[in-house]
């Protein structure tokens, strides 16, 4: 049995019995390993290093006794991440592709950079803590929320800050708008029927500002555009007593501020021809959806559909995201806050000193590719399926699907895989289970093949209605 255990980790047993009592760290099995039992007492070696023996033996073998072939058990312990009780909450969401979000600068490129140092080698300069001014995408701070919650708008007044320090920081913003999102929820449910569209006098203020923003941002760039986010927490009083006419002028008279200030400093062609309309008319323009607005709702849609595809639509609290890790934005206090972010910034320095001095991160490759190669990450934020979701009892919910998997009619179903990935191991199996009678049904398959076209590691198992008798395991 032990023979039949591979690894691609060659080492001597020498090498291994050193590693093993100064190390301590978890290793899988390997060829040869025997021998260091043989020549080695269990007083001098490590005590984790024999439990984790006897569970990689026992989960070999119940691999095994599943009908899965000694090669392809290899494989799929492979896929596995390092044994780290940690290992959650260092898991990391990767955004990618990010157009649809609302970026406030690129230190890469925009020229208020161009006179700083572009080698990342330089980090490794500072002292930890200490992060100076680059010309590098870095860190990748976003922001995922309602934005004109109290938590959201307190953030905002942080970042604009941290903006004109030009720290090798790049500064953007995910806008949650609860009607948006459901309108796409609403389509994707039931295709082919038609979501009755918003007027401005039925809209929340959220998409008001919202709509106001991405005009503002279209036109004169993205600076003009944060300032007008940034200036709603000087309203914190009115926007937490929630009157929405309040809310609504508050939205007209900064929109309108900075729609003349924007056409006092126009600088391109497209902001000095909008500039000859009055500020008045422009916010006109934006209650009707027309002029320079009018691709300000489908550019808010698609933000929701992104939202959705990364399973941020309805997270429990306001969030921000340092290169992928994920942290509630705990209160609305901004010295709170404050501190929170540059105390998450200040460990992921470290890391990042970690990664340049190793060579896994350098000039070749941007920094936040390199880093989501290395470490450990998901394309959709799914709790529930990480297991991070906890109810009452403090214990995640999960459906046992052994029974059903195990029933005769389960071989009828077939497996879908991506395109030249059907001999690869799979570490996950995706079960769709809907009735294709229904539009909602309908949609959930599509959806499923979605995500099976962006996702290659993923299968995708669909029953049809007729196959109740196996559903019904199920329960």
């Amino acid at each position: 049995m032990f023979g039949s255990i591979q690894s691609p980790w060659y080492c001597s047993t020498h090498h291994v019995l050193a590693s093993v009592l100064t190390v301590q760290c978890y290793m899988r099995p390997f060829p040869g390993f025997v021998s260091l039992f043989c020549t080695a007492t269990c007083s001098s070696c490590h005590p984790g290093f024999l439990d984790r023996l006897r569970i990689e033996l026992r989960l070999q073998g119940q691999l095994q006794s599943l009908g899965i072939g000694p090669g392809l058990v290899r494989q799929l312990l492979e896929t596995r991440a390092d044994d780290n009780e940690d290992g959650l909450e260092q898991l990391r969401l990767d955004l990618t592709p990010m157009k649809q979000v609302l970026w406030l600068n690129n230190p890469e490129r925009d020229k208020q950079y161009s006179h700083l140092p572009r080698n990342v080698n330089h980090l490794l300069n500072m002292f930890p803590g200490r992060l100076t001014a680059m010309a590098v995408n870095l860190m990748h701070l976003v922001v995922i929320a309602d934005p004109l919650s109290p938590e959201a708008v307190a953030m905002a007044g942080i970042m604009y800050r941290m903006h004109g320090r030009l720290l090798p920081l790049r500064l953007g913003m995910l806008p949650v708008v609860s009607d948006a999102i459901t309108r796409v929820e609403a389509r994707r449910l039931n295709p082919g029927q038609i979501v009755e569209l918003p007027t401005w006098q039925t809209m929340s203020n959220q998409e008001r500002f919202v709509r106001g923003l991405l005009t503002l941002k279209s036109v004169y760039g993205p600076g003009i555009a944060w300032d007008f986010w940034r200036r709603m927490s000087q309203h914190e009083a009115t926007l937490a007593k929630g009157k929405a006419s309040a809310i609504e002028t508050v939205i007209k008279n900064h929109f309108s501020t900075l729609w003349s200030e924007g056409a006092t400093g126009a600088s391109t062609s497209k902001a000095k021809v909008a500039a000859k309309k009055p500020a008045k008319q422009a916010f006109q323009d934006l209650q009707s959806g027309s002029g320079y607005s009018s691709e300000a709702g489908m550019q808010l849609t698609d933000i929701s559909s992104y939202i959705i595809s990364k399973g941020l639509a309805h997270l429990p609290k306001p969030m921000w995201s340092l290169n992928g890790l994920l942290n509630p934005i705990s209160e609305a206090n901004a010295h709170a806050i404050d501190h929170e972010v540059g105390y998450g910034m200040m460990y992921e320095m470290q890391t990042l000193q970690e990664h340049v001095y190793f060579g896994r991160i350098d000039d070749e490759q941007s920094v936040l590719e390199s880093l989501m190669e290395s470490m450990v990450t998901v394309r959709r934020w799914n709790p529930s399926v990480l297991g991070m979701d906890e109810d009452a009892s403090g214990e995640a919910q999960k459906l046992v699907l052994a029974g059903a998997a195990k029933h005769p009619a389960a071989g009828s179903l077939v497996y879908l895989h991506a395109k030249d990935t059907g001999s690869r191991v799979k570490p996950v199996s995706h079960w769709l289970i809907v009735d294709l009678a229904t539009n909602r049904g309908r949609a959930l398959a599509l959806a499923g093949l979605d995500f099976l076209a962006g996702v290659l590691c993923k299968d995708l198992h669909l029953a049809e209605p007729s196959t109740s008798h196996w559903t019904d395991n199920l329960s």
